[in-house]
């Protein structure tokens, strides 16, 4: 019983919601002269704003947490600094913006005949095919630079400038700066910097915005490391579950496989390679690896998260298994969690800070800008939920 109120002393984060400021000043590098309109905002999250006119600027209602500070200015290079926020006001040195150097390149028009079905694709894919997602419309959609690749399949694309999205589930403007978008027929990833601002509505519609908001917070990743972090994690309706999964080293490599499939496919004379193709196709259907779920005990949060000797920041891991995640806000809804480093690492905002190391499969895999929530974002009291 000790040993748990130590572990609970030692995860429980700070209990007051503090809020703070940070302050700086944008220069310009060359001549160090102030920079006016410079936007200032923490990524993915509801802090922003612009410089005055001395390039001055003020965020206000930060909460602890890691972030990633981004200034970005017509005619410079983008600015971006990792900010670890623990309860102390903020004030940097000044911010240097680079000019851009302007490269007149030779322009090559590439004629897209289905355009507009991968302009379609590219914004389903961004926003998601959720409820959702068909309430949300990109404003801008033809700033994206965009590039279709017949032989792979693949459309990838990026921005200069911010996408504005406006996410009338969830009641989010947000003003997206798209660093890069790959969508093939395996996967779809995309990476950038987002601001979020809250959008007026009627007294009704705010209200179902909350709602809304909610709804898309109650059993996600945000709120289970969260609840890890808070040792809430079955209080909130998680139940988390070791998963064992081993290769199957009597299935030959898929490599193998399609090349003696297209081998004996070629063969369409007679019926003396069906046996063989057939064979093939049999191989492929083979599971690549075997899995077993350990249902028969519940995870204590002691077993996959840990301190870090930097305040804020946590460490999850369950090597060598996999984590597998249910809910009971949505029992057919399932999430596994799959490490690619000794550690994924995460901040008080419920953030992985090293994506990279944290593989995740399943209904969390599946949420796109759609159900994104900023990541100050905080729900309401428990006294508001059950109104």
């Amino acid at each position: 019983m000790l040993r748990r109120y130590l572990f609970l002393l030692l995860m429980l984060p700070l209990a007051t919601k503090a809020q703070i400021t940070i302050k700086g000043r944008v220069i310009n590098s060359v001549d160090k002269k102030p920079i006016p309109n410079a936007s200032v905002f923490l990524s993915d999250a509801s802090v922003g704003s612009q410089t005055d006119a001395t390039g001055v600027f003020s965020l206000y209602n930060v909460k602890n947490g890691q972030y990633d500070l981004v200034v970005t200015c017509i005619g410079f290079e983008t600015y971006h600094k990792i900010l670890m926020i623990n309860n102390n006001a903020v004030t940097l040195p000044d911010i240097s913006l680079l000019p851009k150097v302007i490269v007149l390149k030779e322009v090559k028009i590439k004629y897209d005949p289905n355009h507009k079905a991968h302009l379609k694709q590219f914004e389903q894919e961004f926003l998601g095919h959720s409820d959702n997602a068909r309430q949300c419309t990109i404003l801008n959609p033809e700033i994206v630079d965009r590039n279709y690749d017949k032989k792979k399949d693949r459309i990838t694309g990026s921005t200069d400038d911010f996408l504005i999205i406006e996410n009338k589930a969830l009641g989010y403007r947000i003003k997206y700066l798209l660093k890069s978008f790959l969508c093939d027929p395996e996967r779809v990833n995309y990476y950038g910097s987002s601001t979020f601002e809250l959008m007026k509505g009627t007294a009704s519609q705010e209200k179902e915005w909350e709602k809304k908001r909610l709804e898309v917070y109650s059993g996600s990743n945000m709120q289970f490391l969260r609840s890890c972090i808070n040792n809430t994690v079955q209080e909130d309706g998680f139940a988390v579950f070791a998963l064992s999964r081993t290769v199957n080293t009597n299935r030959p490599k898929d490599s193998l496989i399609n090349i003696k499939i297209k081998m004996f496919g070629n063969f369409t004379n007679g019926t003396m390679f069906v046996d063989s193709l057939n064979y093939w196709k049999q191989k492929k259907a083979i599971p690549i690896i075997f899995q077993k779920l350990h249902n028969d005990y519940i995870l204590v949060t002691e077993k996959f998260i840990k301190t870090t000797g930097k305040k804020g920041i946590y460490a999850i891991s369950y090597h060598p298994d996999c984590l597998y995640i249910t809910n009971t806000h949505n029992a057919k809804q399932y999430n596994i969690i799959t490490f690619g480093a000794p550690y994924a690492f995460f901040d008080n905002n419920g953030v992985v800070l090293n994506p990279e190391s944290y593989i995740m499969e399943g209904y969390w895999a599946t949420q796109r800008m759609a159900e994104l929530l900023p990541v100050d974002y905080e729900p309401p009291l428990l006294t508001e939920k059950n109104q």
